[in-house]
C-alpha cells in the first residue's frame, strides 16, 4: 500500500492523505453531494474565527476550504487563501474548515497561532461522526485533502484544488461568468496540462524541457519538481531523480516530496536507503508539528512488514510508541497494521501494537470502523483477549470524552459480542456505525 492509498485507509480516523481529489460533475457511483448540488444552510460546526454563517446568501459567493493541521498541502495553500480574502474578501467569502480531525484544541491552538496569517472565517468540523462529514464529505466522497467547494447561487459550482483559484477564476466568480467550459478553455495553455499530455504521449524529453521552464522561474514549485522526478525515473534516469528531490527533502518534510521521494526510492530497490531515510524522517517528523508523520511512520510500517521480520517490525513499533507525545504517529501504527499481516508465531508484534493502542486511547479517540479494524487484527491472530481489552479502553476514553452517548452503546454491542465468542462481520458493524450517529 502506497502513501495514498493510506489517505483512503486513514480517512474517517483523521486522515491522510493529503492530496487532492476534483469533483467536476456527480457520478453514478453513489456521490449524492458535488457539482450542482443545492446547498442552502451550512452544517453544524464550531466557529474558531469570524462571522458564523448558518445560511447560504444566494447573492454572495462562497468558496470552502477543507483542511487539516496534518495535511502538508493544506497549511502550504494558506498564504494563497490569505491573499485571496485580503484582496478579494468584500467579493467572496472564504471559509477555511478544518475536517477529518478529532482534536479541536489542537486547530484550536494552530488557528490562533496563525493569526492575521489567516484571516479569513476558520471553522471545526470533527471526524468522520460530524454533521460536515455526514452532509458533505461523505456523500460527495470526498476524502483527501485539501478540497474546496465553491458556491454561488445556493448550488456548488466547482470542487477544485486551492491552487487552482487562480486570479482570473476569481474574477470570473465575481462576475459570475464562471462555468467548468469557460474554465477549461482557459486551462488549455496551462503549462503543467501541456507536461502531462507530453508524459501521457512519451515525449518525455519535450515534457523535461516545459518543466525546466517552470521550474527556473520558480524554484519552490514543487509540483513541477515532483512531476521532473517522475519523468526522470520514467526515462531510467533514476539517480537524477532522487538528487532532485533529496535538496528539496532536506529543506523541511513536504508530504507530496516525501511521497515522491520514497516512492522512486522503492521503484529503484534501494530498500536500504529508504529505510534509513524513514527512520530520519521520523525523528525529524516527531520534533515538527507540521509534518505528515501519519505517512512517514505508515510507509515504515509497510517496509518492515513487508520484509516479514516480526522481531524488526516489533522494535520498530516499539521504538515509535515510546517516543510519540501525540496521538497521530500511534494512530498510523494503529490504523496500518490490519492492512500488513505477517507471521508473528511469539506474539511480538501483537504485543507492542497492544501497547500502542493503550497508549492511544490514553490520549485521543478512534472511529468505530476502525476500532473493529483493529479488533479484528488481534482477533485474527488469536489474541482475544488484547482484542476486547482494546475496545474497553476505547470505551473508557468515550467515556472520560463525555462522546454522544449513542457512540459508546454501539461500541459497548461490539465488546458484547466480542465477549460472546463472535467476532461481527462488516455488515453488523456498519449497523453499529449506524446506530452511532443516530
Amino acid at each position: 500500500m502506497k502513501i495514498r492509498a493510506l489517505a483512503l485507509v486513514l480517512y474517517n480516523v483523521l486522515a491522510s492523505t493529503t492530496y487532492a481529489q476534483s469533483h467536476d460533475e456527480n457520478n453514478d457511483n453513489g456521490v449524492t453531494f458535488g457539482v450542482g448540488t443545492e446547498v442552502t444552510t451550512y452544517p453544524q460546526v464550531t466557529w474558531l474565527k469570524g462571522e458564523p454563517i448558518q445560511t447560504f446568501d444566494k447573492e454572495k459567493t462562497y468558496i470552502v476550504e477543507c483542511w487539516a493541521t496534518w495535511c502538508g498541502p493544506c497549511l502550504a495553500a494558506i498564504p494563497h487563501l490569505n491573499e485571496l480574502h485580503r484582496t478579494y474578501g468584500k467579493d467572496i467569502v472564504i471559509i477555511g474548515q478544518s475536517s477529518m480531525e478529532n482534536d479541536f484544541k489542537k486547530v484550536e491552538n494552530f488557528v490562533e497561532s496563525k493569526g492575521d496569517d489567516m484571516a479569513y472565517r476558520v471553522a471545526y468540523a470533527g471526524g468522520a461522526s460530524s454533521d460536515f462529514s455526514r452532509q458533505w464529505l461523505i456523500p460527495g466522497r470526498i476524502n483527501a485533502l485539501p478540497h474546496t467547494i465553491v458556491i454561488q447561487n445556493n448550488k456548488v459550482i466547482w470542487m477544485p484544488h486551492p491552487n487552482e483559484l487562480t486570479t482570473e477564476v476569481i474574477e470570473m466568480l465575481i462576475n459570475r461568468t464562471f462555468s467548468l467550459q469557460h474554465l477549461e478553455q482557459a486551462r488549455k495553455q496551462d503549462r503543467m496540462t501541456i507536461v502531462r499530455g507530453l508524459i501521457r504521449s512519451k515525449d518525455y524529453e519535450k515534457a523535461l524541457s516545459v518543466l525546466d521552464t517552470l521550474l527556473s522561474k520558480d524554484q519552490d514549485n514543487r509540483e513541477a519538481m515532483s512531476t521532473k522526478s517522475t519523468v526522470l525515473t520514467q526515462m531510467g534516469r533514476y539517480r537524477e531523480a532522487v538528487e532532485l528531490l533529496e535538496v528539496k527533502h532536506a529543506d523541511a518534510l513536504y508530504s507530496d516530496i516525501s511521497y515522491r521521494l520514497y516512492q522512486t526510492l522503492d521503484q529503484g530497490g534501494d530498500t536500504v536507503k529508504l529505510k534509513a531515510l524513514i527512520e530520519q524522517d521520523i525523528e525529524r517528523g516527531l520534533q515538527d508539528a507540521e509534518a505528515p508523520i501519519l505517512d512517514i511512520v505508515s510507509e515504515g510500517y509497510r517496509l518492515y512488514a513487508r520484509e516479514g521480520d516480526s522481531e524488526a517490525l516489533a522494535d520498530f513499533v516499539r521504538r515509535i510508541t515510546k517516543k510519540s507525545t501525540t496521538s497521530n504517529p500511534l494512530l498510523a501504527l494503529l490504523a496500518i497494521s490490519p492492512y500488513y499481516p505477517i507471521s508473528d508465531k511469539d506474539g511480538q508484534v501483537a504485543t507492542e501494537l497492544f501497547k500502542t493502542a493503550d497508549k492511544f486511547f490514553g490520549i485521543s479517540q478512534m472511529e468505530l470502523y476502525y476500532l473493529y479494524k483493529v479488533a479484528g487484527m488481534f482477533w485474527e491472530k488469536g489474541h482475544r483477549n488484547m482484542a476486547c481489552q482494546v475496545v474497553e479502553k476505547s470505551i473508557a476514553a468515550g467515556r472520560r470524552d463525555n462522546l454522544p452517548k449513542n457512540r459508546i452503546d454501539a461500541t459497548a454491542t461490539l465488546l458484547r459480542q466480542m465477549q460472546g465468542g463472535q467476532f461481527p462481520s462488516e455488515e453488523d458493524i456498519r449497523k453499529l456505525m449506524e446506530e452511532a450517529k443516530q
